[in-house]
């Protein structure tokens, strides 16, 4: 099936294990796959591998879109409007249909339990490569290094001079501007406005800027001023510590442990070239979390930076029995909710290993003897 390099037949068992889809969304799909490689007679050999998964039962139709239908004449075959699905793709009903003879059902009870081991152990890669990830882009520099790479672009000595001439609450203030910008990559808050044409004003005045183009960050006042001015306030309060070391991270620890945040899916992406270079303006828009002795591992600093490595070697039919012990705590209407969750999770639908993340984590913090004691009524001191 497919001609020999292309592969048309995989790529659509492949696009078709994620979610139904029409046959032109399809096309579409392959041709961004295969780019300018591309057969001669593309749709006659999309069509020719499609049919062939069809009759082998391997994908199924399931329905038709009329707005995908684009034939002059409607007795000429087409599978733009029909739409297609994985024959082997498991189907949130599938699931559910299974759960529900979970307790009577033995056959649907091993299937459920096979289902969940494999989406544990899935879920256990998945986190393991996103923190191996993580601690691959966390890094530090010494006050040397961010001293050099300032003198770049500004006049280290004049700006630290501007740094120390503040007041106290002028400092505290900046500081403050300093971590709200990293945290919620927002405006400023209208009360930190002064402060921060203040900075601009005297940047602007007295040249202290070599960078044109750092020159403009600061002018827009979008946060990277904040990070600027932060970072020599920084470079400023631990000019004297010895061995002092500046961590920085790709990401927030909020936002890699959000599973509705893009942060959860986030492991590819970007280039660890461009991420480690030590450069002007990756200077400008991180924040630093300071290691004062010098003393911390990668896997130190990320604890104290507040993130949480959730990878750990699971006993996965203790966990599996543990999971069904406590749905069956709940009531009737509870359960059936929560099977309906269970069955997203177990499921090939959309966003399956999100739900899955988002449950398995919930359902660690229950506690199975609280929950017993609430089913026999016992009050618990």
């Amino acid at each position: 099936m497919g001609r020999k390099g292309y592969e048309i037949d995989e790529r659509i068992k492949k696009i078709l294990k994620k979610g139904t889809k029409t046959g032109k969304d399809l096309q579409n799909d392959i041709k961004k796959e295969l780019n300018t490689n591309l057969p001669k007679q593309f749709e006659k050999t999309f069509n020719q591998a499609l049919i062939k998964l069809v009759e082998a039962g391997d994908v199924k139709i399931v329905g038709y879109d009329s707005s995908k239908d684009n034939r002059k004449f409607k007795q000429s075959f087409s599978s733009d409007p029909l739409i297609f699905d994985s024959s082997k793709r498991l189907t949130r009903p599938q699931i559910q249909k299974l759960l529900n003879e979970l307790y009577t059902n033995d056959e649907a009870y091993q299937s459920i339990k096979k289902l969940f081991k494999e989406r544990v152990i899935e879920l256990g890669d998945f986190e393991k490569d996103r923190w191996d990830r993580l601690k691959e882009w966390a890094i530090y520099f010494t006050l040397e290094e961010i001293n050099e790479a300032l003198s770049e672009v500004c006049d280290l000595n004049t700006m630290k001079d501007v740094i120390l001439s503040l007041d106290e609450k002028e400092k505290e203030e900046l500081s403050d501007l300093y971590r709200f910008s990293y945290a919620v990559q927002d405006a400023y808050p209208e009360e930190g406005i002064p402060l921060v044409k203040k900075l601009q004003q005297i940047t602007s005045e007295r040249h202290l800027i070599k960078d044109k183009n750092i020159l403009g960050m600061v002018i827009k006042v979008d946060g990277l001023c904040v990070s600027l001015w932060g970072l020599f306030l920084l470079v400023c309060k631990y000019e004297n510590q010895e061995g002092v070391r500046f961590w920085r991270f790709p990401i927030t620890a909020k936002d890699f442990d959000d599973v509705r945040s893009i942060g959860f899916e986030w492991i590819y992406g970007r280039s660890t070239d461009n991420y480690f270079s030590l450069n002007p303006s990756s200077l400008v828009v991180e924040k630093f979390l300071v290691d004062t002795e010098g003393s911390w591992g990668k896997e130190e600093a990320l604890r104290e930076a507040g993130f949480v490595n959730r990878y750990k070697r699971e006993d996965i039919d203790s966990f599996f029995e543990f999971t069904i012990d406590i749905i069956s705590t709940y009531s009737k209407e509870d359960q059936e909710i929560l099977f309906g969750i269970l069955a997203k999770c177990l499921s090939d639908e959309v966003g399956y290993l999100r739900t899955f993340h988002e449950f398995y984590v919930k359902i660690q913090k229950v506690d199975y003897s609280s929950r017993l004691s609430a089913v026999f009524g016992i009050q618990e001191s």
